[in-house]
């Protein structure tokens, strides 16, 4: 299962070793950030699959929301 801690180290360990490799040249560091960004964007999109296999939708209608009944 995925979580946000593994997608926080992918993408810090990824920066970390792209940016501190000092054989990368300036675009070839870009390219790899980008990519790097991009894989951890469907690591994200992977997460919000196993939370929400059904496709729910977050998002409610506040006017059919009985915000006395939370007091």
């Amino acid at each position: 299962m995925l979580s946000y801690k593994k997608l926080y180290h992918k993408l810090f360990n990824d920066m970390t070793h792209i940016i501190f490799d000092y054989e990368n040249e300036p675009s070839e560091i870009i390219e790899r950030l980008k990519q790097s960004q991009i894989e951890a964007e469907e690591m994200y999109l992977d997460m919000c699959e196993e939370a929400f296999p059904n496709g729910e939708d977050l998002e409610r209608d506040d006017d059919d929301y009985d915000f006395d009944d939370e007091i």
